[in-house]
């Protein structure tokens, strides 16, 4: 069975943070280019 890798781009006023964060128990891929924009990478 082939997984899809889903992207999505999201604007949250509440993280004000720049860098890369992996959740490990969601296995959610978060990358925070600029403060409160983010992209969100999981596989679905």
């Amino acid at each position: 069975m082939k997984q899809r890798l889903r992207i999505r781009f999201e604007f949250l006023w509440y993280d004000f943070w720049v860098g890369a964060y992996y959740d490990r128990d969601a296995k959610v891929l978060y990358l925070c280019p600029l403060p409160m924009c983010v992209i969100k990478v999981w596989r679905a």
